[in-house]
């Protein structure tokens, strides 16, 4: 993708990128507390699509949307797939303690996906592959169109930190009716060695390392 910095405040990113799922599918695998994302951002199929985008930001406020349609590798499968979604982010430092509040909105319409027999599971498995056993998985869906609606939240205060997020997924499939879902996670950290977990951009940024082997 390629990000043009319109001003100080709003930048345009094009190509494929992240379509503001939510707070730990945005923050880099390299900088997260666990080796492996809470089941949810896998199981609701969060990915990077092709699309255009805006990000605005002033002060503690954030706000991210854009247009997306497919994955750039299924882009050539001839679907009409197409999505809008958005984020917005208010995140105050109090003193030495940053807040972080977000909400995420996502609306998409599989196009012709499902009339060419192309079904939608929602499934995850483990980080490592070395079993085909899947934790959450549901049969094929015929899904026509995605709602989903994300909250998340997370604080940072010295070598503590805490983080939460819930996701709601209603897929309307091609025999009428809906199909409902929910994932969420919450997670506590304490660094023992004093450290303090970095945030930056409306997401999770990595940890400085306080004092360096050489340095104690």
């Amino acid at each position: 993708s390629i990000t043009w910095k319109a001003s100080d405040r709003v930048s345009i990113t094009a190509g494929q990128h992240n379509n503001f799922q939510g707070l730990e599918e945005l923050t880099s695998s390299r900088f997260s507390s666990f080796l492996e994302r809470s089941a949810f951002t896998d199981a609701f199929n969060f990915e990077r699509r092709v699309g255009l985008s805006a990000t605005f930001s002033e002060g503690a406020v954030t706000a991210q949307a854009g247009l997306f349609l497919d994955n750039l590798l299924d882009l050539d499968e001839g679907d009409d797939m197409w999505s809008f979604d958005g984020r917005l982010v208010y995140a105050p430092k109090i003193g030495d303690v940053q807040l972080h509040f977000g909400g995420s909105a996502h609306w998409r319409d599989n196009g012709n996906l499902p009339d060419r027999g192309i079904t939608t599971r929602y499934r995850q498995r483990p980080l490592v592959h070395t079993t085909d056993v899947r934790f959450i998985a549901t049969p094929g869906l015929a899904v026509e169109r995605e709602r989903s609606f994300g909250l998340e939240a997370a604080m940072i205060r010295g070598p503590l930190h805490a983080a939460a997020e819930a996701h709601w997924l209603s897929a309307e499939t091609l025999a009428g009716g809906g199909r409902d879902f929910f994932g969420g996670y919450a997670e506590l950290g304490w660094y023992l060695t004093g450290g303090t977990r970095g945030y930056r951009g409306a997401k999770l940024d990595r940890t400085r390392v306080r004092r360096s082997i050489q340095g104690g």
